[in-house]
Order: structure tokens, then C-alpha cells, then sequence
């Protein structure tokens, strides 16, 4: 069966199982026990064998009369010489059972010879007709006169044959003996009628590995189970023994068999490809955009179609009968009429324009009108196709507006359709460097920087031939030869026509923005002073690598080594601080150089470096041996001798090693790993290096618990909320980030760190969400008949999961709905995100954003400056608040990099209009340098910690606790 094609396999199967095997079975218990068939039929031969001959007549003609009604249509030449074929079968087959021994004289006398060589000519034509119908091209089609000549053949075969057995002028060999039974030239017939079946049947096997314009299983069927009726054909002893009985049964299935197969071939796949070629009509009228209509020289409608959401087919039908002037205004009908006057007169009429009032607002048109072929005594009937240009008169109407507008700070260029420049504006040459003069008449490749492939102008230009128009960003260059990068905006503007005309093009330049994003992305995640990547920076990188080990089903091992110089505290002590930075370059250098170049060397903070050893190996022991050679040249690097301005220093190193395979730990607790076994490696006198042992086993029950636990923290009301509060530069509270607690009956207050991971890799976080929504709503009801409190603001954490569910804006909605929330309540709501969020799937999660937007709900982008592409965001989503991210807060005072990153991300902030808020306040120093800022928000301990809302309810003052 392997090499039998996907189509024929079931058939085959159920073929085999349900047919074949079972009639193969009846044969071989036969052949085993002949006393079997003693019984079948005593008595009652004769009746029996004008019934089965009846049968196998009838089904004789029907094979014929199908084949002849499919070559009226030019079917296969095969189908009709197969049909043909049987016509004859069944006239020898009709002569073969009235000379039968014991029937009635009607044709000369009832002779077994006779008989006999009418049954024997009736199976040999069968077997031939299937094996030339089988060798035929089934791809050519019957002629006309082939439709006669080839049933007149095989009539003119009857006759002969016919004359030869009944004439008596043609001495025929004997063929059974009542004495002896078969003769030898009866049995090598049957033998040699066996042989032609199987062969038919192993060709129509070999060919099953494509798929045939026939039915093959069923001809197969037929094949198999004629060649095992020759086999009872060869084996009676008289004209009315059982094996003869048993093998009209066979005879009778197998032209059943057959008669499926040519009725399939010549009815079903003809009626079948019909309704194909409809439903790809169908298909067709569905895939255009446009409305199609059938209608007459005065205007009324006979046909309706469109593909159009906003006119439905139920509503176009109402058309049918009704004239355009009944659903168009003047001008569309006029326009209608003069249109089917112009196709009446030429056939066709092409670009005439109108308007419709529809539902949602005015939509034009423009009308292609073609006349069908008139019938004698019929009126005229047209095709009228309605083409939606609203878009396009939109855009001519932007244009005229862009005229006017044409100087402005933005650079605008205009070519003609083969891209010739024709005119650009003064922002142009001042972005460029280029006067009008100067490129009018070129094209824009005179800014080509070189840096876009050809792959990027493809999809460029292919979008503009889908869509008119195209967005991005790319580098061009100046005059000067500098390279910039710049927004870009292209246009096409077509004549009415349809025609490319113009092409607009305006940028902007983004020299400034890039340079302040890669500043940002620097002091984010790189260590200013070795320039490594920082701790955020390894941790994305442990996060990536846990990633692929992951998605290589745990097969590859990674290794984190976690450096700390032993005593380097003394050297700063005793040296001071500028000889203590010296040493820690240098370390870095002689690390970084026992790396490979795809490992990461970083250093998160203080004297500390970490290690990230990439794809070591897909065996445990030879990874844990490469990370050994490693960590061996680390420690001898390390404690070589420094020479630090004018003196020699020696240091030594403490190693801590874990190793992993997936996503069992996360980042930080990989990193946790292998500071816990750098400590070991301190404990044992440092200098040394030792391997991290995790407690897999322990860990996953413990996780285990947990999670079976939070599945029914929600029905038992074990969550609770707790509220942090945000207040302004006088400390007013001016609302809260709402956080979510776990109080477990065992476990106590569990912490969000704990169970929110768990909540988000199960699903339960959408559930446990919805709640969260609907307790802040109705705490946000309750407040707006408190005139103190009706001005807050409860920011509610979200997360990917939440934002990335198919019904997120849905239940949203739905609770607003419920609570009755209207538009100035909603705006009291704030939803904080982060970049992270973002990252698998931009486009719905943007989508999703924005609708809830739109309701009035405020977005948050919680710690900000964080991620990769932070500017990026904030031009794209609908913020209204950016939140500085605690780890700048936290540092600001005394590490001058947090302290720039605060400021440059309030300054962004403020020149993008968005609130401000800090986290992570915990002094009174951070609290006054963050309002002398212009911070608008402060969130942090300062002010108060997170706290049940009945002591937010119950606490008098209205400003924070350290006030």
C-alpha cells in the first residue's frame, strides 16, 4: 500500500476488508471442503441460472445504456468501447442462457456445447473490452461516428460468433463431456479469461500510485472478483453442480463492481465537475470587491450580486423588478441611463461616476456598463459593474489639500509615474542638501544610500500596487554624502482613468530621534564602564537562551557563570575607587577573551561579571566539561598580574556555575543559581569554582501545590486587592495602582511573585483578571459619590495573556456595561502594560489597545525604558502615562546614568504631553530631586505601602502616610 496514492487508500481498504477477502475466504473453504457446496440449490438449478444470467443481463444494459447517454456528451472513448463491449456481453449472455440445457427450444435446440461457447465468447469479450478500455488514453473523447461505429463492431463480433456457434457450418471442438466433464480447451478458456483479469487488475494497481480519471477501486473490484469466478468455472463436474452456482454469485457482484465504476465515470464525475465549475463561479463573484448587476434598457433590475458588508445580498434582492429611479437619486439614475444608452449603442461604457447614500456615510461609485449578447425576439440586456471609489476621491480631495499645504516643515517630493522628479518643497533641500534645481528631472535614487536590498524595494513597491500607498522607515543620503534616517510616506495619485499619474513622497528626518533612542538603549543596557551589557541586558540573554534550549526539546545545554573578584573591596579601600574601576576593566578584558564570540560577558553590578556559555552541547557531562575548561581559564586569567597606575596587583576570582536546558528556572533564579554556588565557592576560599546542584524534584511539587491551591483561591474568595498610592508633588493622593494579594489559609499572604507566574502559564490569570476589573469598578462606583475621593484613579496591572485573548475587549466592555460605567468614569480606569507585552504579537495587541482606548480607559506604560523600543511604542500606542521604572529610581542619586535616564525619559514624557510617573520612591532626597524634575507622579514605600482598601477607606487625610 505505500505506493498506492492517498485517494485510493480507504477505498482500497474497505474494498479488500469488505469484499475480496470474504469472497477469497468462501473459495479457499470450499476448495477444503467440497462437501460445502453439495447442498446449494437441489432440485432448483435452472430457475437460479435464468436468474442470475437475468441479473448479469440487466446489468449488462445498464453498463451499456450509461455509457452510450455519456458518449452523447463526448465522455472517455474508453467509457464507450467499455459499455460497447457489454452490449455484446449481454446479447451472449441472453443466447447463452436460452440454449442452456433444460430451457425450451427457441434458437435452434438447447445444447450444452452451444451453451458453453456462448458463455465463453460472452467472458472473453468482457475481459477484452476491460483490457483495451483499460490501454486507451481515458483522455480522448468520443467522436460522433465513433459513437456508432464502435457498438456496430461489437454487434457485427455477436453475429459472427452467433453464426459460427448455431450454423452447424463450423465444426467447433468439444468443450464438455457429460461423461468426463470440462474438456481441456474449456478449461485453458477459463484459465486464459482469469490470466486477462488479474492483469487488468495489477495494471489498475500499478497506476493507483496517481490519481485516474476513473473509478479504480471499483474496476479493481470487478477485476479481482471475475478472476475468482473462473475459478468455480473450472471446477464442476456437471452443468449442475454448486461450484457453478457459486460462481454466477461471483459473476453477479463483480459486474455490480463494474457498473459502479462506469456509472461513476460517466454520471457522478461529470455531474461532480459541474457543480464544481459552479461553486468557482460562485467563488469568483464573492472575490469581487464590486456590485455586479443584470439589468434592461429602462433601467430595471433582474440580477443582483455584491460582496459589499455594508449592502448584503438580502438587500440588493430586494432590487429585483424595481427600476434605478425607485433607489437612486437624479444624478445616479441619469448617470445609470446615459451609461446602458452609450453600451447600447458600442457595447460598452466605462467611467461615469455617481453618489450613494448609504448607512455610514456617502459612497461613489464609478460604472462599467456591458451589453450581452442579444437573443432573437428578446430586449437588450446589460451587466452593470458599481466600482467603489470613495477612497480614491478622498485621496484627490487630500491632494488638492497637500497643495496648499506643500511648504511645510515635512520634505515633500513629487515625481511623475516613471518616477521623474517634478517638484519638491524648501523642507526638501534643507533635509537633503539639495536645491529643486538640482534634482528636478532626476529620480529619487540620487538620495540612495545603498543600505535597503532589493528584497525591501520589492515589498515596497508591491505594496504600492496593492494599497496606493506605503509607510516605513530607511536611510537615505544627504548631499553631503552623510547618511540619515528618515520616516517615510508614499502616495499614488491615479487619474480617473485608474492610471498612475503621480507619486508623493514625504519624510521627515530622524537623526535626532535615533540618536536619543540608541543613547537611552546604552545607558539602559550597557555598563558605561567596561561596556558590557548589564544586568537587564544578561538576564534578556538568559531569557533567550532558556528560549532555545526550549524550543530544542531540552536537548542542548547552556551554562551561566557567575565571576566575583575575591577582596576587591580592599582595593578600593586602600587605592580608592578610579584604581578599583582600572582593575574591573581589565578583568573585563581578560574574561571577554576566554569567551567564544557567540558567549555573552556581562557584568550586572559592583566587582560581579556573569558568563553565558551558548548551545554547549546536547550531552550533560560534555557540557558541564566545556564549562569546567572554561571557568579553569577564567580563574588563571584573572590572577595574573595587574599593572595599575605604577604599582603590580594580584587578584583571584570566585566562580559559580549552573547549567540548563529549558525554561524550568527563570532568569533570575538561573542567576540566583549561580551566585549561590560562587558563595560555595568564597566558603571554600575563593579562587576556585563550583557547580550549582538544583533540587528539580522538590521544586516542581512544591509549584505543583501551589498551582492546585490557586485553582480554587478565586471561588473561596482567598484574593484579595491591596492599593498603592500615587500622589503628586504636595504628596495629594491622586489615585492608586491596585495589586493583587493571595491570602492562603496555609501559607498566608502569598506573594505575587509566586503565583502570577503560574496564574499566567495555566490560563487562570483571564479569569482572575475579569475579577480583579469588576472589584475595581465597583470600588471606583463607590467613590463618585465621595466628593473627596470621586477624583482617583485605579491603574490595574495587565498582562500578555489578558491582552493576547480573543475575548479581552469583549469582557471589558461587557464589565463597563455591568457597572455602568460612562464615559467620565472610564477615563477614572488605567490600564498599565509593559513593552514586553508587545513583543509576540504587535498588531493585535496595538488593535486591542486602541479599541479600549476608544472607550475612554487610560493607558499606562509601566517601567519604562526597560525594553528595545521604547520611542517606537510611544509613537504608536495611545499612552497616556509612562511610568520610570523603579531600577532608575532606585539609583538615581547615586549612579549618574539612572540619574540621566530619569531625566531624559521625563523630558521625552513632557515633549510628548504624557503624564509622568516614578516608582520605587523611598526617600525624601529621591521624592524633591524627582518634583525639581518635573515629575508629575510618585508611587513608592515613601508614600505608603500597598494596603487593603479598608485602610485606604478608613485613613482621614488625604495625602500620603509620610506627610
Amino acid at each position: 500500500m505505500l505506493f498506492i496514492s492517498d485517494v485510493y487508500r480507504d477505498g482500497l481498504r474497505r474494498l479488500l476488508t469488505l469484499a475480496v477477502a470474504p469472497l477469497i475466504l468462501l473459495l479457499v473453504a470450499v476448495i477444503l471442503l467440497p462437501e460445502l457446496v453439495d447442498s446449494l440449490l437441489p432440485g432448483g438449478y435452472l430457475v437460479f441460472h435464468i436468474l442470475a444470467e437475468s441479473i448479469s443481463i440487466l446489468v449488462s444494459l445498464l453498463i451499456f445504456v450509461v455509457g452510450w447517454h455519456a458518449a452523447r456528451h463526448r465522455a472517455a472513448l474508453s467509457v464507450l468501447l467499455l459499455a460497447s463491449a457489454f452490449l455484446g456481453v449481454g446479447i451472449l449472455d441472453f443466447l447463452h442462457t436460452l440454449t442452456y440445457d433444460g430451457m425450451p427450444v427457441v434458437i435452434g435446440q438447447s445444447d450444452s456445447q452451444q451453451s458453453i461457447y456462448l458463455w465463453l465468447a460472452a467472458r472473453l469479450l468482457a475481459a477484452a473490452g476491460l483490457l483495451a478500455a483499460l490501454l486507451l488514453n481515458w483522455e480522448r473523447t468520443t467522436g460522433v461516428a465513433e459513437r456508432w461505429q464502435v457498438p456496430a463492431g461489437i454487434v457485427l463480433f455477436v453475429s459472427l460468433t452467433g453464426y459460427a456457434v448455431f450454423s452447424g457450418q463450423i465444426k467447433l471442438p468439444t468443450v464438455y463431456d457429460p461423461a468426463t466433464g470440462l474438456t481441456a480447451l474449456k478449461t485453458a478458456l477459463e484459465v486464459l479469461v482469469m490470466i486477462m483479469h488479474l492483469l487488468i487488475a495489477v495494471l489498475l494497481i500499478r497506476r493507483m500510485s496517481q490519481v485516474q480519471p476513473y473509478h479504480g477501486v471499483a474496476m479493481l473490484g470487478a477485476n479481482l472478483i471475475m478472476a475468482m469466478s473462473g475459478i468455480w468455472f473450472i471446477m464442476y463436474g456437471n452443468l449442475t453442480d454448486g461450484h457453478i452456482v457459486l460462481g454466477h454469485v461471483y459473476k453477479v457482484i463483480a459486474y455490480l463492481f463494474l457498473f459502479r465504476a462506469v456509472f461513476s465515470e460517466a454520471i457522478e464525475w461529470p455531474y461532480a465537475r459541474v457543480q464544481e465549475s459552479e461553486r468557482k463561479l460562485q467563488a469568483t463573484l464573492n472575490a469581487v470587491p464590486d456590485l455586479m448587476f443584470g439589468i434592461s434598457a429602462d433601467g430595471t433590475y433582474h440580477y443582483a450580486h455584491s460582496s459589499d458588508p455594508r449592502l448584503p445580498q438580502a438587500e440588493l434582492n430586494k432590487l429585483l423588478g424595481a427600476n434605478i429611479w425607485d433607489f437612486l437619486g437624479e444624478p445616479g439614475a441619469k448617470a445609470f441611463l446615459d451609461a446602458l444608452r452609450e453600451a447600447a449603442r458600442q457595447g460598452y461604457s466605462r467611467g461615469r461616476q455617481f453618489c450613494m447614500s448609504l448607512p455610514d456615510g456617502k459612497v461613489w461609485y464609478e460604472l462599467s456598463v456591458s451589453r450581452k449578447k442579444d437573443q432573437p425576439g428578446e430586449p437588450s440586456e446589460f451587466i452593470a459593474v458599481c466600482r467603489d471609489i470613495t477612497g480614491r476621491k478622498r485621496a484627490e480631495t487630500q491632494l488638492r489639500l497637500a497643495a496648499a499645504a506643500f511648504e511645510t516643515q515635512v520634505a515633500i517630493m513629487v515625481t511623475d509615474a516613471n518616477q521623474t522628479i517634478l517638484k519638491v518643497n524648501e523642507s526638501f533641500s534643507r533635509i537633503t542638501g539639495y536645491s529643486s534645481e538640482e534634482v528636478i528631472g532626476k529620480t529619487p535614487r540620487i538620495l540612495s544610500s545603498g543600505m535597503q536590498d532589493a528584497a525591501f524595494y520589492r515589498a515596497m513597491y508591491a505594496q504600492l500596487e496593492a494599497e496606493d500607498q506605503w509607510e516605513g522607515e530607511m536611510w537615505n543620503r544627504r548631499k553631503n554624502g552623510e547618511v540619515y534616517p528618515e520616516h517615510l510616506n508614499i502616495s499614488i495619485v491615479r487619474d480617473t482613468d485608474g492610471n498612475i499619474e503621480y507619486y508623493v513622497a514625504n519624510f521627515g528626518d530622524l537623526t535626532l530621534a535615533k540618536q536619543a533612542e540608541e543613547r537611552i538603549h546604552t545607558l539602559a543596557f550597557y555598563d558605561s564602564l567596561t561596556n558590557l551589557p548589564n544586568r537587564r541586558m544578561l538576564l534578556d540573554h538568559i531569557t533567550r537562551a532558556q528560549n532555545r534550549a526550549e524550543r530544542s526539546g531540552g536537548h542542548t545545554y547552556w551554562a551561566l557563570l557567575f565571576v566575583d573578584l575575591d577582596n576587591f573591596k580592599a582595593l578600593n579601600d586602600t587605592k580608592g575607587h578610579s584604581t578599583g574601576d582600572l582593575l574591573l576593566r581589565r578583568a573585563a578584558e581578560r574574561i571577554k577573551a576566554c569567551t567564544r564570540s557567540k558567549d555573552i560577558v556581562a557584568r550586572p553590578g559592583g566587582d560581579e561579571f556573569a558568563i553565558l556559555l551558548n548551545g554547549l552541547s546536547h550531552d550533560l557531562a560534555q557540557a558541564a566539561k566545556a564549562t569546567q575548561e572554561v571557568a579553569d581559564k577564567v580563574l588563571e586569567q584573572v590572577s595574573k598580574p595587574y599593572y595599575l597606575n605604577g604599582f603590580s596587583y594580584i587578584t583571584t576570582a570566585s566562580v559559580g556555575v549552573t547549567v540548563f536546558n529549558g525554561e524550568q528556572f527563570s532568569n533570575d533564579e538561573l542567576l540566583g543559581q549561580s551566585e549561590l554556588a560562587m558563595y560555595r565557592a568564597k566558603e571554600q576560599g575563593g579562587n576556585s569554582f563550583s557547580f550549582f546542584v538544583p533540587e528539580m524534584h522538590q521544586a516542581a511539587i512544591e509549584r505543583s501545590h501551589l498551582e492546585t491551591d490557586l485553582r480554587g483561591a478565586l471561588e473561596k474568595n482567598q484574593l484579595m486587592l491591596y492599593f498603592q498610592p500615587k500622589v503628586d508633588g504636595n504628596a495629594d493622593i491622586q489615585g492608586f495602582e491596585v495589586l493583587l494579594r493571595w491570602c492562603h489559609p496555609q501559607r498566608g499572604i502569598v506573594s505575587p511573585a509566586d503565583f502570577i507566574p503560574i496564574a499566567e502559564a495555566t490560563g487562570l490569570i483571564v479569569p482572575i483578571g475579569e475579577w480583579v476589573l469588576n472589584a475595581v469598578c465597583q470600588q471606583l462606583r463607590q467613590w463618585q459619590n465621595d466628593p473627596q475621593r470621586c477624583h482617583w484613579r485605579l491603574a490595574v496591572n495587565i498582562s500578555e495573556r489578558q491582552l493576547s485573548h480573543e475575548r479581552f475587549v469583549q469582557s471589558v466592555r461587557d464589565i463597563l456595561k455591568d457597572h455602568d460605567f460612562d464615559q467620565n468614569l472610564t477615563t477614572k480606569l488605567e490600564f498599565e502594560i509593559t513593552e514586553s507585552m508587545l513583543m509576540k504579537n504587535i498588531e493585535h495587541a496595538v488593535a486591542s489597545i486602541r479599541e479600549l482606548n476608544s472607550m475612554g480607559i487610560q493607558f499606562a506604560m509601566d517601567d519604562f525604558g526597560t525594553g528595545y523600543s521604547s520611542l517606537n511604542y510611544l509613537k504608536m500606542l495611545p499612552l497616556d502615562c509612562v511610568k520610570v521604572d523603579q531600577s532608575f529610581v532606585r539609583d538615581m542619586l547615586v549612579d549618574q546614568s539612572d540619574a540621566a535616564i530619569v531625566e531624559m525619559v521625563i523630558a521625552l514624557a513632557k515633549a510628548m504631553q504624557l503624564v509622568v510617573v516614578a516608582e520605587g520612591v523611598e526617600t525624601y532626597e529621591q521624592h524633591k530631586l524627582l518634583v525639581g524634575l518635573g515629575c508629575d507622579q510618585m508611587q513608592g514605600y515613601y508614600y505608603g505601602k500597598p494596603a487593603p482598601i479598608e485602610q485606604i477607606t478608613s485613613q482621614q487625610s488625604l495625602k500620603a502616610i509620610a506627610f
